[in-house]
């Protein structure tokens, strides 16, 4: 299982505004994907609030609003519905593979690159850089 909390290192804190989490029960191995502003204390939450072992978050993905945020978790409950687990009973609670963890990081990884890309391209607007010219 691939482990890595990252509370938000690297993302200016003003864009730090909702969180996409995947949160790891070390017992059963089950993965919850969820929405917060503050994913360390949900983790904490977590810990209390169901029948988990130690929990552990996988990923973060900062999203600039929690419209957006939730729009990106709905879509990955519908991807991974299938693979809703027993278990844990819900709809955030989910048995996926390490390729599928892998595969939800990744995806995640490549919006938040898209973002920081975007994000240059504004800020460089009107300053007389060469991607200014080009955009």
């Amino acid at each position: 299982m691939i482990v890595s909390c990252s509370w938000g290192e690297g993302v200016p804190k003003q864009e730090r505004k909702t969180a996409v989490y995947i949160i790891a029960d070390m017992l059963s191995g089950d993965i919850k994907i969820g929405v917060s502003v503050n994913p360390e204390n949900r983790c904490k939450q977590v810990s209390k609030l169901y029948a988990v072992g130690t929990v552990c978050v996988v990923s973060v993905c900062w999203f600039n609003s929690k419209e957006d945020a939730h729009k990106h978790e709905r879509s990955f409950h519908r991807m991974y519905r299938s693979r809703r687990s027993d278990e844990r009973g819900g709809r955030e609670w989910f048995s996926l593979t390490s390729h599928e963890i892998e595969a939800f990081i990744s995806a995640m990884k490549s919006y938040e690159a898209k973002r920081h890309e975007e994000r240059g391209r504004y800020q460089n607007q009107g300053r007389g850089t060469k991607e200014s010219v080009i955009s």
